[in-house]
């Protein structure tokens, strides 16, 4: 009996193992898990970080959610997301700042998977595609950790919402009736959530959401006309084409009705029991307040152009333990002006402002506005995303002259469209008067550009592998590298050149730092341990937002908004003892005369602070000398 022939086992070879989908999937799992311990690690070095007053609305809000004070929690104006994903943290014993960073850097853990996994998924699991947006997102997070601000997240959902309509889409032409009911639900999911994240991301998502279904309608119609024509076309299995052709143009549309209907479904009942809360603290039907009253002067071309030189108007904290006004801006209070008539409250009234402005001029003002803005905006784009704008506009330019297939890759179509729509939506809310506005809130414009060079990267490099040469596989190396070298200079050394012009603030010094407490935490800690100031006290001043941060150490409140008082004048003096305010915090250049504050109280404390003021004009600025004024009555 002839002895059966053994077969030897195949070699190991690290370039096969190497080459495997597999390993390269755990690779990036790997690394992924790395990343996220290294954002950790930077939320615990970044636990006293305070580089923004909107971070302490957030923060206070989570105290309210934590101490049950439910009425106070629930607010129009501020986002809740960022404010819930503290809870945990801060139920396993994190203080709130710290909270605030392990739930940011959580937050971006989830945007760098999401982003990683979307492109890996998307060009048949290419590796190189993968790993630029896994870095890049991840430099990104990392550099600007230390903002109190939900921005992170904001960018996480970017990833979620295009990662999940890419699946929807696909899953519109293949999947059964129970299947898109599922992707609806998801899709309705991921909406809420961006809703619950950031209030201006509802505009988005619904006009991207709106020009999708457009041209999924458009195509369920135009793959009508292309049946029996002998082409070949596939209707039924072509992600790209919508439902079967078979049947009358009802029959055909009616299982892609079913997708958004069911996703509006899931955004009511999922959103209600908020809409319904916010309704009934406010006293209106209302989904929140922060898009109105961003965008409530857009249209007015007086705003801003009166000066403002003594207010009668002192804004109370938002709510009986809140720390200041700006904790929920809902409650909005008249604009001070300085000019026309005086009232019999002392408040002077402004011609101006009290014109009824058309809307014909308005709208040629909000034009003109964003044509001023633009440049300024495009610069603060630069600064963070050199090759974001670039990069969107090449694509669109290479799909409307027909180089670039929408069928093929429509992952890439989704995510540009979600670009051009975020893009739209700031530029709509710009100005020139604020240099283009903030970088944090473009940060998202890198990931998504990012994610698209990415998603066609395969293509060229398949084409550059066929023509040969190794100059232009350089090349197509060196187009999708720059991305995340770039990123890495501006985003983890806080140097803008040689990519860009303007300024950036992204670092990863802070990994290399002792983790220290802020002079201004010192420094308020000291004034409620020597028992100068207690919690809850009320408090005013000539340097609002100052007084702000330290308000917030010591739980105090800060009335008032950033605009002119003169705290000389009888009537002011007057409104400040009538709202029963304790302290006053007057912070003046530490060679100059003392403001007579005899009308309000005496100076009980005096303090030379690490800081300037500002001095005449001309003169060099010098320490600043903060006095402590407790209010008689």
């Amino acid at each position: 009996m002839p002895r059966p022939t053994q077969v030897s086992p195949r070699p190991f070879s690290a370039r096969g193992f190497l080459a495997s989908t597999r390993t390269q999937f755990w690779i990036l799992v790997v690394l992924w898990l790395g990343s996220s311990a290294a954002l950790i690690y930077g939320a615990f070095k970044l636990r006293y970080s305070m580089t923004n007053i909107d971070g302490i609305s957030y923060m206070r809000i989570a105290e309210h959610w934590a101490a049950g004070r439910f009425d106070e929690a629930v607010n129009a104006y501020w986002s809740p997301m960022i404010s819930w994903t503290m809870l945990p943290f801060m139920g396993l014993g994190a203080d709130t700042q710290l909270a605030f960073m392990l739930a940011s850097a959580s937050w971006a853990s989830v945007g760098v998977a999401a982003g990683t996994y979307f492109v890996f998924r998307q060009t048949n699991r290419n590796f190189f595609s993968a790993l630029v947006v896994g870095v890049t997102v991840w430099v990104l997070c990392a550099g600007n950790l230390m903002n109190l601000t939900p921005d992170l997240l904001v960018i996480a959902w970017t990833m979620i919402f295009a990662w999940v309509l890419t699946e929807v889409n696909d899953r519109l032409a293949v999947g059964t009736r129970r299947s898109r009911i599922l992707a609806g639900v998801l899709l309705g999911l991921t909406c809420v959530l961006g809703y619950l994240i950031k209030q201006f991301l509802i505009p988005v998502f619904v006009v991207v959401l709106i020009g999708w279904l457009a041209v999924r309608f458009l195509a369920l119609r135009r793959s009508k006309r292309s049946v029996g024509t002998g082409h070949g076309r596939r209707t039924a299995d072509d992600p790209g084409s919508g439902t079967s052709a078979s049947g009358t143009y009802r029959q055909r549309a009616k299982p892609l009705l079913i997708l958004p209907a069911v996703a509006l479904l899931t955004m009511i009942v999922v959103a209600a029991p908020w809409v319904t809360a916010l309704t009934v603290k406010y006293g209106y039907p209302t989904i929140g307040s922060s898009f109105s009253v961003n965008t409530a002067t857009k249209l007015d071309p007086t705003a801003g152009t009166t000066t403002v030189t003594n207010s009668l108007e002192l804004a109370p904290a938002a709510s009986k333990n809140a720390i200041s006004y700006g904790e929920d801006r809902t409650y909005q209070v008249p604009t001070p002006t300085s000019t026309g008539t005086t009232g019999s409250n002392g408040a002077t009234t402004s011609d101006a402002a009290t014109k009824k402005t058309s809307l014909v001029a308005g709208l040629k003002y909000y034009a003109g506005q964003r044509v001023k803005a633009l440049p300024f905006y495009l610069d603060k784009i630069q600064a963070i995303a050199p090759f974001a704008v670039p990069i969107i506009a090449a694509f669109v330019i290479l799909l409307a002259f027909g180089l670039i297939s929408p069928r093929r890759h429509r992952a890439a179509v989704i995510t540009a469209t979600i670009f051009v729509v975020y893009f739209t939506g700031y530029l709509g809310l710009t100005s020139a008067a604020g240099k283009g506005g903030n970088l944090r809130y473009y940060w998202p414009l890198l990931a998504l550009s990012t994610v698209t060079a990415a998603l066609l990267w395969p293509a060229l490099w398949q084409r550059v592998r066929a023509q040969g040469g190794w100059w232009r596989k350089l090349a197509a190396i060196a187009l999708i590298v720059i991305i995340p070298v770039a990123a890495v200079s501006q985003h983890g050394y806080n140097r803008a050149y040689p990519f860009a012009t303007g300024q950036t603030y992204g670092s990863y010094e802070y990994l290399r730092s002792t983790a220290v407490k802020p002079a201004d935490q010192v420094f308020a800690e000291k004034l409620v341990a020597d028992g100068v100031i207690k919690e809850g006290d009320r408090i005013v001043s000539n340097r609002v937002i100052r007084t702000l941060i330290y308000s917030w150490y010591m739980r105090a409140q800060i009335w008032g908004r950033d605009i002119p008082h003169d705290f000389t004048d009888p009537a002011f003096q007057k409104i400040i003892k009538d709202d029963k305010i304790q302290y006053f915090f007057l912070y003046e250049p530490e060679s100059s005369t003392t403001m007579d504050v005899s009308g309000l109280g005496v100076v009980e404390h005096t303090y030379t602070m690490p800081y300037t003021c500002g001095t005449e004009a001309g003169k060099p600025a010098e320490a600043c000398r903060l006095s402590i004024v407790r209010i008689d009555y």
